[in-house]
C-alpha cells in the first residue's frame, strides 16, 4: 500500500545494491546510494541529474550497453547483461520514486507535450495531466499532541460522520513527523509546518488541536493559501462539534471550479461534498474557457449535495454550450 511504502521509506535502511546484484561496479553503487540518501541535500538535485550521474557511472565502469555496437557485432544476451539491465532499471525507478516523494510541491514542472505531438518510444508511462476544468477533491487532517489523542479521535469521528475526506492521523504520526521536523518534543505543530505537511500529502485543510489550560485550542488552516480560516478555544466536550464547523468553514473558502451540465430537467455540478461544496453555495457560470472564462452569464445555487456532484437552481440565461465552466463565489 502507499502508506506501507512511505513507512518503509521513512524508517527502513536502504537495501545494498551490491548485495542484490554483485557484479554492479562500486561507482554505480555509490551513485545509487547517494540517490537514496535520507537527506534531500545529499541527493542529486533533480531526475535529470540523477540519470546523468548514473549513466556516467555505468559508462565509466565499462558496463554492458555503454557503447552501441552495430547489430552484426552485438553479442547474444547473457544472464550478466540481463542482470545489468534489471539492476539499472531498478536503480532508476527507485531514484525517481525518492525524488518524487521529496520534491518541493511548488517547484516548476516541465509542461506536458501537446496532444498533437507524436508519441515517443519509451518504456515510461506518459505523464497524467490534471483536468483544468475540475478542482480536485479536498482532504482534511488533524494535528495534535499525544495528550489530546482522545479529543482528536472525537474530532476525526465527527468529520467522518459528516462524510468529509480525512487523512488518517496514523499516517501523519508515523510518516510525516519522522520524515520532516514538524514538531517539538511536545509535538506542537505550528501553521507553517502544517502547511508544509499538507503540501506533502496533498491535504487542503489542516486542523491544529492544542491544549489551552483545561480547554482546547482549535485552528483551521487552508493549505493552498496558508490562510487561517478560523480559531476557537473550547471545552474538550465541545471540541468535535466546533472542529467540524471550523473545517467546513475552511472548506467553503477553498476555491472550487467544475462543470455545469443538464441531465434532463436538473442542473448538475461536477463537484460535491468531497470537494468542499455545501448546500447554499453559489457558482458563477461562464461561457468561455478556463484560460478566458469571460463574464458570468448566470448563477447556480446548490440545492443538494452528494459525494462528488451537486444539483443546483439556475438564475439567469442558460449557457449556450454545455458543459459550462462553474466557479464557486466566496461566501
Amino acid at each position: 500500500s502507499t502508506t506501507a511504502m512511505l513507512l518503509a521509506h521513512a524508517n527502513q535502511p536502504v537495501p545494498d545494491l551490491a548485495a542484490i546484484a554483485a557484479d554492479v561496479p562500486a561507482s554505480v553503487v555509490a551513485v545509487v546510494r547517494r540517490m537514496l540518501d535520507k537527506s534531500p541535500e545529499a541527493r542529486p538535485k533533480d531526475g535529470d541529474s540523477a540519470a546523468s550521474e548514473l549513466r556516467a557511472a555505468i559508462a565509466g565502469a565499462g558496463a554492458p550497453g555503454a557503447s552501441s555496437p552495430t547489430p552484426a557485432a552485438r553479442p547474444p544476451a547473457t544472464s550478466r547483461s540481463l542482470g545489468w539491465l534489471i539492476a539499472g532499471a531498478a536503480a532508476l525507478a527507485i531514484a525517481v520514486l525518492v525524488i518524487a516523494l521529496t520534491r518541493d510541491p511548488g517547484a516548476p514542472r516541465d509542461p506536458a507535450p501537446a496532444a498533437s505531438s507524436p508519441p515517443m518510444a519509451s518504456t515510461a508511462e506518459a505523464p497524467r495531466t490534471a483536468d483544468p476544468w475540475q478542482s480536485p477533491t479536498r482532504a482534511s487532517f488533524v494535528f495534535c499532541g499525544d495528550a489530546l489523542a482522545a479529543v482528536a479521535g472525537g474530532i476525526e469521528g465527527a468529520l467522518v460522520d459528516a462524510r468529509l475526506l480525512l487523512v488518517e492521523r496514523a499516517q501523519l504520526e508515523q510518516v510525516l513527523l519522522k520524515e520532516i521536523d514538524l514538531a517539538t518534543g511536545e509535538r506542537v505543530v505550528d501553521t507553517r509546518t502544517a502547511v508544509k505537511a499538507g503540501q506533502l500529502i496533498g491535504g487542503h485543510v489542516s486542523l491544529l488541536v492544542r491544549p489551552a489550560g483545561e480547554q482546547v485550542s482549535l485552528r483551521a488552516v487552508i493549505i493552498q493559501t496558508s490562510e487561517m480560516a478560523g480559531s476557537e478555544v473550547v471545552a474538550p466536550g465541545d471540541a468535535a462539534k466546533r472542529a467540524l464547523a471550523l473545517t467546513q468553514r475552511a472548506l467553503a473558502l477553498v476555491p472550487v471550479q467544475c462543470r455545469l451540465a443538464n441531465d434532463g430537467s436538473v442542473w448538475r455540478l461536477s463537484a460535491g461534498r468531497h470537494h468542499g461544496v455545501a448546500v447554499g453555495d453559489r457558482f458563477t457560470i461562464h461561457g468561455g474557457t478556463v484560460q478566458d472564462p469571460g463574464s458570468p452569464t448566470a448563477v447556480a445555487t446548490v440545492e443538494t449535495v452528494d459525494a462528488v456532484t451537486a444539483t443546483a437552481t439556475l438564475a439567469g440565461p442558460a449557457p449556450s454550450a454545455l458543459p459550462a465552466l462553474a466557479k464557486r463565489t466566496a461566501p
